[in-house]
């Protein structure tokens, strides 16, 4: 009898469901917006730092290096770069230990790939101590074997 006013009240029903989704997603995207223009602050006031602490370091001639940012390519989690930052006093005593290139990146780059192949080394180093533990048999006489 009443079917017509069910499915009025079920359409009621159904466009309001549509409009609370429609205003979640509004109100989702908005503070999508305000995060991003809260992290573009906060990255701002960070490289400003950065560049601060650098002419600082620069003014007492000494030298200066800072990873600013780091990039994950999250197709190929093992793939990325750093971003870095240095002064001219950093790559004159890169160069005066050895490093050469055409230009500053160059210098800083080889650099870089140094450190980071010391720490895979020194991890697979330890890796392979860990292992191989070495064995302890206690002998007699208060004698013990390394094995």
């Amino acid at each position: 009898m009443f079917k017509w006013f069910e499915k009025r009240k079920q359409k009621q029903k159904e466009q309001q469901e549509v409009d609370r989704k429609v205003a979640d997603e509004e109100a989702s995207a908005e503070m999508a917006k305000k995060i991003a223009a809260e992290i573009g602050a906060a990255e701002k006031v960070f490289r400003d730092a950065m560049q601060l602490e650098k002419q600082e370091y620069t003014e007492r001639g000494e030298p200066w290096v800072k990873v600013l940012g780091m990039d994950v390519d999250y197709e190929d989690v093992s793939s990325g770069n750093f971003e870095l930052d240095w002064n001219d006093k950093f790559v004159a005593d890169l160069m005066r230990v050895g490093f050469v290139g055409d230009n500053q990146s160059d210098i800083v780059d080889q650099w870089f790939t140094g450190v980071c192949r010391n720490i895979v080394m020194e991890t697979y180093e330890q890796e392979q101590a860990d292992a191989h533990p070495i064995k302890k048999t206690h002998l007699d006489d208060g004698r013990r074997e390394y094995r």
